[in-house]
């Protein structure tokens, strides 16, 4: 309620210890026009230099709501995630979510940073830097109800929680899933998570949570300005002791089951391989390797592998088949039914996989 504002105005933000979104403040753009926020105000403000807002998705039968974040950045550009759900614009009337440091602070609207737009801002394309090293995860499910996290590189982040770090607000909706990750020595969960360097041929782990028994996806929807050759390597350790193997570089989905879960962090890893590293058998070797379908829906893996195994496992990481091989063509003797499949072979600490789709 209230009338339009005019003028300077300031809004208190407090932190109470103890609860279990601390420090989040919810304000609203009274101006009868868009306002721009940016790191300097934030700062300002004793709060970080994140903001979130409330979205809706339709899932077929009813709307779903969830967070989505936007991160400030020093030099006046912003990151949010899901992509092209928020920016640093904030239309009128428009209620947003801060979050203060310990101690609260003040946070001061201006005339000076409002302005017009032409069109929603709320719902344009994130800003991005053409050159920064980003991965952006997705996660689906059945009902194409989304999330996202996101890992990006720059010189000026520490791998610590910092000012280059936007944390997750987290949904506590049963229908919509979420993944994230963790900054180094913390619990705090991320939405945006800014490190130094890539940390090549390392496990990261990823959070994910869901509140009801779902199929889910997933992918890669941005890996831009990586060198070339690098790869993206999702690890699903559901059954730990054979973990599912997925290249996520070209874009592809990983299809996979998950029963309810809370901040699971011990299922789902990333590798960034660097370039050199060996993803196949026989890697400095001229002889290639196959793993390809015949036309009974046969797995047949072709190549000199030496001693080997093969696995055959479902989208959801439930072993079917393997043996040891030996032969430079191997048919597996047993036919497929249609569906997503995921074939390993693997040789004196050396694997690739492959996923083999069956209609």
């Amino acid at each position: 309620g209230g009338i339009l504002n005019n003028g300077d105005k300031t809004v208190t933000l407090t932190r109470n210890t103890g609860f279990t979104k601390e420090g989040f403040n919810l304000v609203c753009n009274r101006y009868p026009s868009h306002i721009t926020l940016s790191k300097t105000i934030t700062d300002a403000a004793n709060s970080l230099n994140t903001i979130w807002y409330r979205t809706a998705s339709w899932d077929g039968s009813k709307y779903v709501y969830a967070f989505s974040t936007c991160l400030m950045n020093q030099d006046g550009t912003y990151m949010s995630t899901p992509y092209g759900t928020s920016t640093n614009i904030v239309a009128p009337m428009q209620a947003f979510w801060v979050r203060a440091n310990s101690g609260g602070g003040t946070l001061t609207f201006a005339n000076t940073m409002r302005s017009h737009q032409s069109s929603n801002p709320l719902k344009a394309p994130a800003n991005k830097n053409v050159t920064q090293q980003v991965l952006r995860l997705q996660v689906t499910n059945n009902n194409a109800i989304s999330d996202e996290t996101i890992l990006y590189f720059n010189s000026n982040a520490s791998n610590e929680f910092d000012s280059y770090d936007a944390p997750k607000m987290a949904n506590a909706s049963v229908g919509v899933p979420e993944l994230y990750t963790l900054a180094t020595s913390s619990t705090e969960q991320l939405a945006i998570n800014g490190l130094n360097s890539i940390p090549l041929d390392t496990e990261i782990p990823l959070g994910f949570t869901t509140g009801e028994t779902n199929t889910f996806t997933i992918k890669a929807s941005e890996f831009s300005n990586f060198d070339a050759g690098t790869t993206l390597i999702l690890k699903d350790y559901l059954d730990i002791n054979n973990p599912v193997i997925a290249d996520l570089s070209d874009g592809s989905s990983y299809l996979f089951i998950s029963d309810i879960t809370s901040n699971n962090t011990s299922r789902f890893a990333l590798i960034f391989k660097s370039p050199s590293s060996v993803t196949g058998i026989n890697g400095n070797s001229n002889t290639n390797l196959w793993i390809s379908v015949n036309s009974a829906n046969q797995v047949v893996v072709t190549g000199n592998c030496g001693e080997s195994s093969v696995a055959i496992y479902t989208a959801i990481g439930q072993k079917l088949y393997s043996k040891i091989i030996t032969s430079t063509n191997t048919t597996v003797n047993t036919p497929l039914q249609a569906g997503v499949y995921l074939v390993s072979v693997s040789n004196g600490g050396k694997s690739m996989t492959k996923k083999i789709i069956i209609n």
